[in-house]
């Protein structure tokens, strides 16, 4: 397996990485019963984000005496037409396009948009966040934290089941 280290700021991740949620109305019983089959969450396997976390992370970089070294680890689909990563070596460029967003609003007053909240939508964000999430979105929301940059370990792989248990895995043992 391969991965690559570098830095991002947190508002350009906060810009490009969803997370692969679990329904948060999946009871207890199902949860299990899927987790027991790895094609079942290959998908959808982060706990929903936690509202009241991020409310603590955002007042922690809030303040300029706090840092923040730990990595967000991002999973990229190199099959994406919205991702370029271009590795030689030891060395990678990851370029994201932004044509994923969705166009909304009316004609005089057109808006782009990542993500719709409703539970039937999809997040288009290319990158998914294995590690991270909550202190992503607590960073991006503070006044100070969101154009630091943070250390960031990319995985590459392709939109395939291989890939797809590969990073439910690294999630499941980081977690």
């Amino acid at each position: 397996d391969i991965a690559f280290i570098g830095i991002a700021s947190i508002c350009e991740i906060d810009a490009v990485g969803s997370v692969p949620w679990l329904d948060p109305r999946m009871s207890s019983q199902l949860f299990g019963k899927k987790a027991l089959d790895p094609n079942e969450m290959r998908n959808q396997w982060q706990r929903v984000v936690d509202r009241g976390r991020i409310s603590d992370i955002k007042g922690f970089a809030n303040n300029p005496k706090h840092s923040l070294f730990n990595p967000i680890i991002l999973y990229v689909d190199e099959s994406s037409p919205y991702v370029e990563l271009n590795h030689r070596g030891l060395k990678a460029n990851l370029q994201i396009n932004f044509d994923f967003l969705k166009k909304t609003g009316s004609e005089s007053r057109t808006t782009f948009t990542d993500y719709i909240v409703n539970p039937e939508e999809k997040d288009l964000r290319p990158l998914w966040i294995i590690d991270g999430q909550h202190r992503t979105r607590g960073y991006a929301i503070s006044h100070l934290g969101y154009e630091i940059n943070v250390p960031i370990i990319v995985i590459p792989g392709n939109d395939d089941d291989v890939s797809r248990t590969k990073v439910a895995k690294i999630f499941t043992q980081i977690n």
